[in-house]
């Protein structure tokens, strides 16, 4: 068995601390997980062709928010490895925001405020993932 860390070890009090602030940040990472899902489809409606039909648009909306979709579940148990993989995912929606931003109009502008929520939910997932591991005493 591999020893701990000392690092990590945390006295009683430390270890609430961490806890705390693990629970608010939960909540601001469910705050923008939320507004990221109700963000993706709204944008798109916005700069979608005039001649798509609105079943073509829910089902291509759907596509493209399920990877994120697939982790409701998880999320909402708050288990830190679902974070992690959820960072893993939101890469590929960071990228392919940056690449949207270099649309001329509206379609940029919201793909900024896109990056914007990914990149900050990337962020603060995996500070609640270091938080809530400090709390467990460096276990997930």
């Amino acid at each position: 068995m591999a020893k701990p860390n000392p690092d990590l070890l945390l006295s009683a009090t430390e270890r609430a601390t961490q806890a705390e602030l693990a629970a608010r940040r939960l909540n601001w990472c469910r705050g923008l997980y939320l507004a990221l899902l109700i963000w993706i489809p709204l944008s798109g409606a916005l700069t979608a062709p005039s001649g798509l039909s609105p079943l073509t648009m829910a089902i291509g909306f759907t596509l493209f928010t399920l990877p994120l979709l697939m982790f409701i579940g998880a999320l909402r148990h708050g288990r830190p490895r679902s974070w992690v993989w959820l960072g893993f995912v939101l890469l590929f929606y960071a990228v392919y925001a940056s690449l949207r931003i270099f649309t001329p109009g509206l379609g940029g502008q919201l793909a900024l405020v896109e990056l914007a929520l990914v990149l900050s939910l990337f962020s603060l997932s995996l500070r609640y993932v270091k938080a809530k591991r400090a709390s467990q005493g460096g276990e997930f």
